[in-house]
């Protein structure tokens, strides 16, 4: 029998092995999403349906933003009316002198309910 050498020449690759699986699959990986990204980015109507919505997303950040500002500029009203409702000058409140001799009384009978039927006619 021939001796054909030693056999621990390949322990160093033995180390580098799961790195390397490691790898194939993170590629694998990456082939597969490219390949669902572009079979689903192909959809001229995704795409569409993206772009509208891309669209409609700035056109509402941009009304947000104008409905901001016009707060701001109320705001800034308001904060002048009531400014200015606070520089008017104000009376003081007047105290009621009730009339000589007319001191309410209190009713103390009871009213007759029967003449006041609306329908005393149908008795």
């Amino acid at each position: 029998m021939a001796r054909y050498g030693n056999f621990n020449i390949n322990k160093k690759k033995k180390k580098n092995k799961p790195l390397i699986i490691l790898l194939c699959v993170i590629a694998a990986a990456l082939i597969a999403l490219f390949i669902i990204g572009v079979t689903a980015g192909s959809d001229g109507e995704g795409m569409a349906k993206m772009s509208a919505a891309v669209r409609e997303n700035t056109e509402l950040k941009a009304e947000v933003s104008e409905m901001t500002e016009e707060i701001a500029r109320l705001n800034g009203v308001i904060a002048d009316l009531e400014a200015q409702i606070a520089a008017m000058p104000t009376l003081p409140p007047v105290e009621e002198t009730p009339l000589p001799g007319a001191s309410p009384a209190a009713n103390t009978a009871e009213p007759d309910y029967e003449s006041l039927s609306p329908r005393e006619g149908f008795r």
